[in-house]
């Protein structure tokens, strides 16, 4: 990168279909559904705070573990 370029900025979009861009490359593909997307979602929304194995247990297992 040239010392003046900025890096491509982040997007992931939740709402509708899921959208994963970071450094301007397309990633979404590479999410192969059902609990990895579930996990990956839950993680993006709560990403202001650390998230424990029992809570991510809990969200993505909500009637057994």
């Amino acid at each position: 990168m040239e010392p003046d370029a900025q890096p491509a900025p982040s997007c992931i979009t939740l709402c509708g279909r899921l959208r994963v861009e970071i450094d301007g490359r397309r990633l979404e593909a590479q999410l192969h559904g059902g609990r990895e997307l579930a996990l990956f979602a839950y993680l993006v929304a709560q990403r202001d705070r650390p998230v424990s194995r029992h809570e991510l247990i809990d969200a993505l297992w909500p009637t057994t573990p």
